[in-house]
């Protein structure tokens, strides 16, 4: 009788919660580390940014986005190698492709799965996502690369900001996302691009980071990790990447010419 009272107190503790759902509940806070991006609890919009470390390269990934109101995207993606005991490194913009989008909330929770092939939960977030809509967003111009050699404008919205030049060029190192056009590239290092770099130094991290955008009697100086030297040179990628930050960041009026960095030092940026 007192082990059956004792069921009984706990069944009604611990609500109707199925032993399936306890158990994923259990893998979830198992599985929270290997997501670096989206940061439990923040905000954020699409296209949403992922980094994490899970798998092995090579192997798929799904990435399940999950709203309150029964809307979900869901896209797979291929990891690459990452530099720590060769684990899988997963970097990608998650987003509809262009013009599949559903008309989405202003702002509402949603959950992130990321699981493999068998189904397996590899790391689970949960954030709030703010449509298109939001009345906290602002529009943005982004260049990217198309055809090969010249430089479009892609608009975004992202949430507005004091520091809206350094969450506009942090958007452009994401690069092309699928909601944008078809067809663009980007001349700026991507993960693979730094990871498979001959040139790659120890010290390096596995993808380019702004430092910072500072401006300053109208010039705006955008500062780059060391990562970004994964560029390699040629005269028309150099140009391509000059041209990609540099109108990106006149779009704004206080911006009237824009030097890049590498770590604090402009000298010998971008050399062919």
């Amino acid at each position: 009788m007192r082990v059956a009272a004792l069921l009984f107190v706990l069944v009604v503790a611990t609500g109707p919660f199925s032993a399936n759902k306890s158990s994923r509940a259990a893998q979830t806070a198992f599985a929270l580390a290997p997501i670096e991006l989206p940061v439990e609890g923040t905000s954020a919009t699409l296209p949403l940014h992922l980094l994490a470390h899970v798998g092995q390269p090579g192997e798929r990934v799904h990435a399940v986005l999950s709203w309150q109101n029964g809307i979900e995207l869901d896209r797979s993606f291929t990891l690459i190698a990452g530099e720590v005991g060769g684990q899988g490194l997963l970097a990608a913009n998650l987003d509809w492709d262009q013009g599949t989008q559903p008309a989405l909330p202003t702002s509402q929770t949603a959950v992130l799965d990321l699981s493999d092939d068998a189904g397996k939960l590899l790391g689970h977030r949960q954030l709030t996502i703010l449509g298109p809509d939001n009345t906290g967003l602002r529009t943005i111009t982004l260049y990217f690369v198309i055809n090969g050699d010249t430089v479009t404008p892609v608009q975004r919205r992202i949430p507005s900001t004091p520091r809206i030049a350094t969450a506009t060029v942090n958007e452009l190192l994401w690069g092309p996302a699928p909601g944008d056009r078809p067809n663009l590239t980007t001349a700026l290092p991507r993960p693979d691009d730094v990871l498979d770099y001959p040139g790659r130094k120890s010290d390096w991290g596995e993808r380019v980071q702004l430092r910072g955008v500072n401006i300053v009697d109208g010039v705006a100086t955008a500062d780059l990790s060391r990562e970004f030297g994964a560029y390699g040179g040629g005269s028309l990628r150099v140009g391509l990447i000059d041209q990609q930050i540099s109108r990106t960041l006149e779009q704004f009026p206080s911006v009237r010419r824009v030097s890049i960095a590498i770590e604090g030092d402009t000298g010998g940026v971008l050399q062919p």
